[in-house]
């Protein structure tokens, strides 16, 4: 068998023991080029891409692999949130959770190791408004990355949080559905990345599996019984895969067959009777990828979990004219107003008892000299009201904008304005006098020359 130097010749042993008579089909799979794949936000991505999408994901409804790979920061529909550019074999957490979510009414979902964002962003168009979304990080210099996702998706039911698993333990039975997409030794992104086949180790997958059982120990406690748990990690090892499905199994969590994946050439993984699935490189149009969804066992649901009274109050009637607040409450927090889902107070009120949250709900803004000053996140959410005055651009002032340039001043009138790329919005202009100001966040402008339109 031809063997690629590049490979860890432990991993290429222990993938000849697994995969037998495929590892050369599967090592060859690590040098063939890379798909490019988006998945299109539910409302906002209709009209985004369309000379590059070629063929969905077969996993996937809203996902799509490209013809060729466009430079995504020149394209104002990637910073309105019209699409998330992301691996295709991620995408199947996007189809198995819009199932189990149909389950309950209004479930409450838990993404415990969140960061980037691709996975709860996949969720929360799965709910579709609906429910209430725990987008937690443990990693603190990934949290800025996870929020700027999650703003740009724009619905207003999720709660990000960075806290440590452990300290969800706090929360029992709390949640419908918990997704650990759990930090892995990284096999699956040796095609994509060549710092994760440069640090792979045995030593470290172990560690990745020690690391991986904990993390596992914690989800289990916050999820209520009858609740389902998904369980994903981007590699083929067994240790970091089946190994702890079967951990699982001994506490009587019921793995669930997904007889899509069967169709679409994803590898059924078992051993008793623990089983995931696989996603290979040299069978599917992906990434390696291995899932499994669980069901947790009947058992005691009410425990008494401690709240932190928060400061609701009425919204100034000066946001009315930016916000539809339709079943939202409103909060003050640091100087800025926030709206949130009416349904799910009580809950966040009993998160922030034991998490450190990041953001919650939509930012609404400021008021100041009893004037609004709108927040970024605003004007990319489900709740801006329908009747503000916005400014269409074409694409090559969108992409002004985005780099926060001086644009002309056509209007007639006063005040805030959206700035909009075939009516997405991007952010915010106010008009005084003279001059058009560019509202748009200072650290999310574009960088650089603009005249090429597509990357080499």
């Amino acid at each position: 068998m031809k063997v690629s130097p590049a490979l860890p010749l432990d991993f290429v042993d222990r993938i000849r023991t697994q995969l037998g008579d495929q590892s050369e089909a599967f090592i060859s799979s690590l040098t063939s080029p890379l798909a490019t794949s988006v998945h299109l936000h539910p409302s906002k991505g209709e009209n985004c891409l369309k000379e590059y999408l070629s063929n969905s994901v077969p996993w996937y409804s809203k996902g799509y692999y490209l013809s060729e790979r466009p430079i995504f920061t020149l394209d104002p529909c990637f910073h309105a949130g019209g699409y998330y550019v992301q691996e295709a074999s991620s995408m199947v957490i996007g189809q198995i959770f819009k199932a189990l979510s149909e389950e309950t009414i209004a479930p409450k979902v838990l993404d415990l190791c969140a960061a980037p964002g691709g996975k709860s962003t996949l969720c929360l168009s799965g709910l579709e408004g609906r429910g209430l979304l725990v987008s937690n990080e443990t990693i603190q210099s990934r949290v800025a990355s996870l929020v700027q996702n999650i703003d740009k998706w724009g619905f207003s039911n999720v709660v990000v949080t960075s806290s440590d698993p452990e300290k969800f333990d706090a929360l029992p039975n709390f949640f419908d559905v918990v997704l650990v997409d759990a930090p892995c030794s990284g096999e699956g992104l040796f095609r994509k990345d060549a710092n994760s086949m440069a640090h792979w180790s045995k030593d470290l997958a172990h560690q990745c599996s020690l690391r991986q059982n904990r993390i596992l120990q914690h989800a289990v406690q916050t999820l209520r019984p009858g609740g389902f748990l998904i369980y994903s990690t981007c590699t083929f090892n067994p240790e970091e895969n089946i190994v702890q499905i079967q951990n699982l199994c001994k506490q009587q969590f019921e793995p669930l067959p997904l007889e899509s994946l069967e169709s679409a050439d994803w590898v059924k993984i078992s051993s008793g009777n623990a089983f995931g699935y696989q996603g290979y490189p040299h069978l599917i149009q992906g990434e390696g990828l291995f899932v499994s969804v669980l069901k947790k066992p009947p058992g005691e649901v009410s425990k008494h979990i401690t709240s932190n009274r928060l400061d609701w109050l009425e919204l100034p009637e000066a946001f009315k004219p930016f916000v539809d607040m339709g079943d939202h409450a409103a909060f003050f927090h640091k100087e800025n107003y926030f709206a949130f889902p009416l349904d799910f107070v009580s809950d966040l009120e009993m998160l922030s008892s034991s998490l450190r949250i990041v953001k919650a709900g939509i930012k609404l803004g400021q008021l100041k000299n009893h004037e609004v000053i709108p927040d970024h996140h605003l004007a990319l959410s489900s709740i801006l009201h329908p009747g503000i005055l916005s400014i269409e651009y074409n694409l090559d002032d969108a992409i002004h904008f985005l780099k926060k340039d001086i644009l002309p001043n056509n209007t007639t009138t006063s005040g805030y304005y959206l700035a909009k790329y075939q009516g997405l919005a991007l952010g915010w202009l106010k008009s005084v006098p003279y001059r058009l100001n560019n509202l748009y966040p200072l650290q999310n402008r574009i960088m650089g020359n603009f005249e090429k339109r597509k990357s080499n």
